[in-house]
């Protein structure tokens, strides 16, 4: 989903993975990708897992 929205790693500090274990709120690792789908009436908001595999297992 990333890639598609065209977000960039550099824009995603936190990931779902921070949030699952244990590094961040939830809010610090969801963004807001609503204009980037030209979206104004609603928001919505992507959790983005690491692409790093570091990240997903311990």
């Amino acid at each position: 989903m990333r890639a598609i929205l065209g977000l960039e790693p550099e824009e995603t500090a936190k990931t779902l993975n921070n949030y699952l274990w244990g590094d961040c709120t939830i809010d610090d690792a969801a963004y807001d990708v609503s204009d980037r789908l030209a979206i104004s009436n609603r928001t919505l908001m992507l959790v983005p897992s690491s692409a790093k595999a570091d990240d997903i297992a311990p």
